[in-house]
């Protein structure tokens, strides 16, 4: 198929409930746990324009100019700068974790060339979520987020049903990995993700999600910070739990003795 045609295919997943964890419309308890970020609204022709340039996903969208890509780099660069610091970038949605560029250099985003080139090569998520975005007429951002140094220990993916903590794993979990901070700061650990989704669920505005959270400084900060949101969907990774119905109300990681699931109670 030429790639001026677009092309007839299903959404990977439900674009009306994931909208409501989209960053921009976080309520304000979880902007509150989150990293500083700043928003630079993308509109219809932006986001074709971007899509129209993603290496394997251009047939997805209509053939146009790059020009919109030059004035949205300027306007990543003045966000970039105004930070003055190392960023990550995201759209509203997702982050381009799976793109050619993340895979080679990392995440870490120093300016507005670097920016749309961490979605541009070759990242599907994006393309997918910029696509569906275009379809249900649905507004899209870039998010420029501070970055944040954690060890890949410290980051936990908690789960939400009927707007009730029932489920926290290492998020680090394909690897098979153990690690024994984890095992050493366990009460600290279940203390402070306890606080942090008290707040989260309070002000949630669905029933059932999954939330990524970090520690950059477990001893020094009694809440978490929370990186994502997103709805929890049959497809979701449920980490340590084998799937939603296996969400009991334990935290669970790696046993670095014998390498087993830990699993505690809360």
């Amino acid at each position: 198929m030429a790639n001026n045609q677009r092309v007839a295919w299903l959404p990977p997943y439900d674009f009306s409930a994931a909208k409501t964890t989209f960053i921009d419309a976080w309520p304000k308890a979880w902007r509150d746990l989150a990293p500083g970020y700043d928003i630079v609204p993308v509109d219809r022709i932006e986001m074709n324009a971007l899509g129209a340039q993603i290496m394997g996903f251009r047939h997805w969208f209509t053939p146009a100019s790059t020009q919109p890509l030059i004035h949205l780099a300027h306007r990543l660069d003045a966000v970039i700068a105004k930070q003055n610091r190392a960023c990550f970038i995201r759209l509203s949605s997702r982050s381009p974790k799976d793109s050619i560029y993340a895979l080679r250099n990392g995440l870490c985003i120093r300016d507005g060339a670097q920016a749309l080139a961490i979605i541009l090569e070759g990242s599907e998520r994006c393309a997918a979520d910029l696509r569906m975005a275009l379809d249900y007429h649905h507004p899209m951002a870039i998010i420029v987020r501070n970055w944040i140094d954690f060890p890949p220990w410290a980051e936990f993916r908690c789960f939400m049903v009927g707007r009730c903590w029932v489920g926290a794993s290492q998020a680090r979990h394909l690897e098979r990995i153990a690690y024994p901070p984890i095992a050493d700061y366990k009460s600290k650990i279940l203390e402070v993700l306890n606080a942090s989704m008290k707040k989260i669920a309070a002000a949630s505005p669905i029933d059932n999600a999954a939330f990524d959270l970090v520690f950059d400084s477990l001893q020094k900060s009694n809440h978490a910070i929370l990186l994502d949101a997103n709805p929890l969907l049959v497809s979701t990774d449920t980490a340590l739990f084998s799937s939603i119905a296996d969400l009991d109300s334990t935290f669970r990681f790696r046993n670095s003795k014998d390498n087993s699931i830990r699993k505690i109670s809360f």
